[in-house]
């Protein structure tokens, strides 16, 4: 059985790869990574992300999306520039998106409604959202309340996902939602590592968010989607499973979710 994995959230298109950014899609191949998701930020990063993606077709597929700590006084163009270019090509997701209140939060009533307003045009647009949540889940649950109020249906990833269980059971009341496991996993002490012992293998995919979170005994360095069997390697543990049915499963389910 060939091991085969997706990393469903990677940012190969950042400039730390100028450099060697074949060289690190050649590894990436050479590691059983079969397709990587390429997560918008802003309007700023999209023509980089952009061409990435037509360097490698059907390879690296490329999203598109307001990241929050993107928002500020132009939030307005931000906005219409994902809907102005949603329908330029093929994108697989609308992300990523969400909320972030670790550093900032005087964009936080911005944040909120550009998150709702982000929801609701992947919803009529029939693709999946990548949801970014740091240090705000409460106004998460509070955003995703009103959609569900609204009959707005959601699907897509929780990126980064560290979470309690409760949280976890909370957010699958308001979509179908699956749960984007990285480097952090492999972290000493984290908190993820004991609630995903809980969180079936159904609910989960792989992510390394590169060039950031890179993996023990990685940390510190850049990061890269060639990666993620370390990360499958400690959830097979944690799993007591093969990582041949982490690889299986994982990649199932972001194939389900992306449509790839």
């Amino acid at each position: 059985m060939k091991i085969e994995f997706i990393d469903s959230h990677t940012h190969l298109y950042d400039e730390a790869f100028n450099n060697d950014f074949n060289e690190v899609i050649k590894k990436c191949q050479e590691a059983g990574i079969k397709k990587c998701i390429l997560p918008g930020e802003d309007s700023t990063h999209q023509d980089a992300l952009n061409k990435a993606a037509d360097l490698y077709p059907e390879y690296l597929l490329p999203c598109i999306g307001v990241h929050p700590s993107s928002l500020n006084d132009n939030w307005k163009d931000e906005l219409d520039f994902v809907k102005n270019n949603l329908n330029s090509r093929k994108y697989y997701a609308i992300g990523e998106i969400g909320l972030d209140e670790h550093f900032d939060k005087t964009y936080l009533s911005i944040q909120k409604d550009v998150f709702k307003e982000q929801l609701r045009i992947a919803y009529e647009a029939h693709l999946p959202v990548i949801i970014h949540s740091r240090d705000a889940t409460v106004d998460t649950f509070e955003v995703l309340e009103t959609c569900k109020k609204e009959g707005i249906k959601i699907k897509g990833i929780f990126h980064a996902f560290s979470g309690s269980l409760e949280t976890y059971k909370k957010l699958k009341t308001y979509g179908d939602f699956y749960f984007g496991i990285g480097g952090v996993l492999t972290f000493k002490n984290a908190k993820i590592a004991k609630t995903i012992i809980d969180i079936p293998l159904e609910d989960i995919v792989l992510e390394t968010d590169s060039p950031y979170l890179a993996p023990t005994p990685l940390r510190g360095s850049r990061n890269a989607s060639y990666n993620i069997p370390i990360i499958a390697e400690k959830l097979s543990q944690i799993k007591n499973t093969s990582i041949e049915e982490i690889a299986k499963i994982t990649t199932e389910n972001a194939e389900s979710i992306f449509d790839c």
